[in-house]
């Protein structure tokens, strides 16, 4: 999403980019665990806001009331997640079957 980043931060935004290890492309491949506790991405990106904010450095530019977010694919959910969306997660393991799966067929 370097793209939207650049864009952004060349028109005068400050841009924070996140990469979960384990499931970025910035790893020569992705692994299982990349994609576990997904539903806690959004309070990790809570967390990198708040301490954003609060750097000595950072926070003074950044006017609170104009926080965006975005994402693609499971930073997409991250991103509804942030601005309240209510997600279902399947209880239990069937989703980790799922990246499992997903990830042997890649390989």
């Amino acid at each position: 999403m370097a793209w939207l980043a650049e864009t952004l931060a060349s028109n005068g935004y400050i841009v924070a980019a996140v990469n979960n290890h384990g499931n970025t492309a910035a790893e020569p491949s992705y692994q299982l665990h990349g994609f576990m506790l997904w539903w806690e991405r959004a309070r990790d990106i809570s967390v990198l806001i708040d301490r954003l904010v609060a750097d000595p450095q950072s926070g003074a530019h950044i006017d609170r009331s104009r926080i965006g977010v975005a994402g693609f694919s499971l930073g997409g959910y991250t991103a509804l997640a942030m601005v309240g969306e209510e997600v279902h997660r399947r209880v239990g393991t069937d989703a980790l079957k799922f990246f499992d799966r997903t990830l042997q067929i890649e390989r």
